[in-house]
Protein backbone atom coordinates (compact mmCIF):
# COMPACT_ATOMS: atom_id res chain seq x y z
CA UNK A 1 0.00 0.00 0.00
CA UNK A 2 1.40 3.26 -1.03
CA UNK A 3 0.36 6.84 -0.37
CA UNK A 4 1.37 10.06 -2.35
CA UNK A 5 0.96 13.58 -0.83
CA UNK A 6 2.25 16.78 -3.43
CA UNK A 7 1.65 20.20 -0.77
CA UNK A 8 1.16 23.25 -2.88
CA UNK A 9 2.15 27.08 -1.95
CA UNK A 10 -0.41 28.39 -3.98
CA UNK A 11 -4.06 27.12 -5.78
CA UNK A 12 -3.39 24.98 -8.49
CA UNK A 13 -5.69 24.34 -11.36
CA UNK A 14 -3.79 21.28 -12.55
CA UNK A 15 -2.01 17.69 -10.43
CA UNK A 16 1.13 16.61 -11.94
CA UNK A 17 3.12 13.71 -10.67
CA UNK A 18 5.75 11.36 -11.80
CA UNK A 19 4.99 8.08 -13.15
CA UNK A 20 6.80 5.02 -15.04
CA UNK A 21 5.29 3.36 -17.98
CA UNK A 22 6.27 -0.05 -18.80
CA UNK A 23 4.95 -2.60 -22.06
CA UNK A 24 3.11 -4.62 -20.50
CA UNK A 25 4.67 -8.15 -19.17
CA UNK A 26 4.00 -11.14 -17.75
CA UNK A 27 4.64 -10.40 -14.09
CA UNK A 28 4.99 -13.86 -12.52
CA UNK A 29 8.10 -14.80 -15.58
CA UNK A 30 9.39 -11.66 -15.82
CA UNK A 31 12.86 -11.97 -13.97
CA UNK A 32 14.17 -8.00 -14.82
CA UNK A 33 12.05 -5.23 -15.40
CA UNK A 34 11.63 -4.43 -19.09
CA UNK A 35 12.86 -1.10 -20.25
CA UNK A 36 10.93 1.57 -19.03
CA UNK A 37 10.47 5.34 -19.90
CA UNK A 38 10.81 7.23 -16.82
CA UNK A 39 8.59 10.81 -17.31
CA UNK A 40 8.11 13.97 -15.35
CA UNK A 41 4.69 15.31 -16.83
CA UNK A 42 1.90 12.84 -15.71
CA UNK A 43 -1.15 14.76 -15.07
CA UNK A 44 -3.86 13.40 -12.92
CA UNK A 45 -7.60 14.14 -14.75
CA UNK A 46 -10.97 12.69 -13.22
CA UNK A 47 -12.59 13.82 -16.42
CA UNK A 48 -10.52 11.27 -18.12
CA UNK A 49 -12.08 7.79 -18.50
CA UNK A 50 -8.86 6.24 -19.62
CA UNK A 51 -5.40 6.53 -19.21
CA UNK A 52 -3.56 8.54 -22.36
CA UNK A 53 -0.18 8.47 -23.82
CA UNK A 54 1.73 10.59 -25.81
CA UNK A 55 2.66 8.52 -29.23
CA UNK A 56 6.59 9.41 -28.76
CA UNK A 57 6.36 7.42 -25.96
CA UNK A 58 4.41 4.20 -28.00
CA UNK A 59 7.35 4.64 -30.26
CA UNK A 60 10.34 4.83 -27.82
CA UNK A 61 8.80 1.86 -25.95
CA UNK A 62 8.08 -0.06 -29.45
CA UNK A 63 4.19 -1.13 -28.38
CA UNK A 64 2.13 -2.73 -30.23
CA UNK A 65 -1.25 -1.44 -30.53
CA UNK A 66 -3.87 -3.38 -28.42
CA UNK A 67 -7.08 -2.54 -29.72
CA UNK A 68 -9.11 0.93 -30.42
CA UNK A 69 -11.17 3.11 -28.34
CA UNK A 70 -13.19 5.86 -29.18
CA UNK A 71 -12.55 9.33 -27.46
CA UNK A 72 -14.63 12.01 -27.26
CA UNK A 73 -13.10 15.34 -26.40
CA UNK A 74 -12.54 19.45 -26.99
CA UNK A 75 -12.19 18.63 -30.58
CA UNK A 76 -14.96 15.87 -31.19
CA UNK A 77 -14.69 12.40 -31.44
CA UNK A 78 -11.81 10.29 -32.33
CA UNK A 79 -10.90 6.72 -32.57
CA UNK A 80 -7.04 6.31 -31.35
CA UNK A 81 -5.28 2.85 -30.98
CA UNK A 82 -4.54 1.18 -27.28
CA UNK A 83 -1.70 -0.27 -26.04
CA UNK A 84 -1.27 -2.70 -22.81
CA UNK A 85 1.01 -0.86 -20.44
CA UNK A 86 2.11 -0.72 -17.17
CA UNK A 87 2.13 1.76 -14.71
CA UNK A 88 4.34 2.71 -11.51
CA UNK A 89 2.94 4.81 -9.84
CA UNK A 90 3.91 7.72 -7.65
CA UNK A 91 3.09 5.53 -4.77
CA UNK A 92 5.13 3.07 -5.59
CA UNK A 93 2.38 0.80 -6.39
CA UNK A 94 2.16 -0.70 -9.94
CA UNK A 95 -1.42 -0.26 -11.87
CA UNK A 96 -0.96 -3.63 -13.98
CA UNK A 97 -2.40 -4.31 -17.50
CA UNK A 98 -3.98 -0.81 -18.09
CA UNK A 99 -5.35 -0.38 -21.61
CA UNK A 100 -4.21 3.32 -22.22
CA UNK A 101 -4.54 5.40 -25.36
CA UNK A 102 -2.60 7.34 -27.89
CA UNK A 103 -3.12 10.72 -29.03
CA UNK A 104 -1.45 13.78 -30.40
CA UNK A 105 -3.73 15.89 -28.16
CA UNK A 106 -1.33 15.96 -25.43
CA UNK A 107 0.65 18.64 -25.52
CA UNK A 108 2.28 19.52 -22.06
CA UNK A 109 2.36 16.19 -21.30
CA UNK A 110 3.33 12.68 -21.48
CA UNK A 111 0.69 10.75 -19.82
CA UNK A 112 -2.69 11.55 -18.94
CA UNK A 113 -3.85 9.40 -15.55
CA UNK A 114 -7.55 8.38 -15.71
CA UNK A 115 -10.15 7.34 -13.75
CA UNK A 116 -9.74 3.67 -14.86
CA UNK A 117 -6.36 4.08 -12.48
CA UNK A 118 -7.40 7.05 -10.25
CA UNK A 119 -10.66 4.41 -9.20
CA UNK A 120 -7.95 1.89 -8.05
CA UNK A 121 -8.02 3.95 -5.14
CA UNK A 122 -8.47 7.18 -2.77
CA UNK A 123 -8.45 10.57 -4.44
CA UNK A 124 -8.41 14.11 -2.43
CA UNK A 125 -7.75 17.37 -3.29
CA UNK A 126 -8.01 20.40 -1.34
CA UNK A 127 -7.46 24.11 -1.38
CA UNK A 128 -7.09 25.15 2.50
CA UNK A 129 -5.66 28.87 2.77
CA UNK A 130 -5.28 29.22 -1.18
CA UNK A 131 -2.92 26.13 -1.31
CA UNK A 132 -3.63 23.16 -2.59
CA UNK A 133 -3.03 19.41 -1.76
CA UNK A 134 -3.67 16.13 -3.64
CA UNK A 135 -3.38 13.18 -2.14
CA UNK A 136 -3.71 9.42 -3.37
CA UNK A 137 -3.04 6.15 -2.11
CA UNK A 138 -3.80 2.74 -3.09
CA UNK A 139 -5.60 0.46 -2.22
CA UNK A 140 -8.86 2.68 -1.05
CA UNK A 141 -9.65 2.10 2.46
CA UNK A 142 -12.21 4.31 3.46
CA UNK A 143 -15.14 6.68 1.99
CA UNK A 144 -14.24 10.11 2.78
CA UNK A 145 -16.97 12.13 3.27
CA UNK A 146 -16.33 16.13 3.63
CA UNK A 147 -18.55 17.54 6.34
Amino acid sequence: MGVYTKKYDTVVDRLISECAIYPAFDIDTAKVLPKGFKTLKAVWDTGADTTCIHPRIVKELGLEPYGQIEIEGYGGVEIDDTYAVHLKLPTGDWAFCIEASASDNLKSFDIIIGMDVIGFGDFCFTNKDEKSCFSFRIPSEEHIELK
